[in-house]
């Protein structure tokens, strides 16, 4: 199965939406900012920290190096950074998949607007469960109905 049809399946995305994008290594200035933010596992709030710190771009997408997983990470300019991968791990290899990108000056509005979407009653940072919702961004999303029409019915009636 190809890694576009993987992703369609296990995450809801339509593949045609996501945006394959090459991530550099931080500079100095930014690996010192970011070894003061960034805690393991919290790609979301760590980028969502530094995004507006930094007043660059929060992106929202898929990292590829054993399985596709949703992910944040950030673009400075035109170069995109993963200050979570590179701070935990020290290096940033694989696979980035962006699908949404929201400059930090726009940031918390659209938090606000998806939270007013979803009704949540708390605010979060961009993540594909919220704003799949989003009308901008909904048509990025495939239904349920079309992601079972890759399992096998008689799998999934079991």
């Amino acid at each position: 199965m190809s890694l576009s049809k993987f992703i369609q399946m296990s995450h809801g995305i339509n593949p045609t939406f996501l945006n394959e994008v090459n991530v550099a290594s931080m500079n100095e200035q930014q690996r010192a900012i970011s070894s003061e933010v960034v805690q393991q596992n919290r790609c979301f709030d760590n980028c969502f920290q530094l995004a507006m710190h930094l007043d660059v771009t929060y992106v929202l997408g898929v990292y590829h190096h054993l399985i596709p997983i949703e992910h944040a990470w950030l673009k400075v300019g035109d170069v995109y950074i993963d200050p979570t991968l590179e701070t935990v791990t020290g290096e940033v290899k694989g696979t980035y998949l962006s699908l949404v990108e929201v400059r930090a000056s726009e940031l918390i509005d659209f938090v606000v607007e998806v939270q007013d979407i979803t009704n949540a009653n708390a605010a979060y940072p961009p993540m594909f469960e919220h704003i799949k919702h989003h009308p901008e961004f909904r048509g990025r999303f495939i239904s349920n109905r079309e992601r079972s029409a890759f399992f096998d019915p008689k799998i999934v009636n079991i």
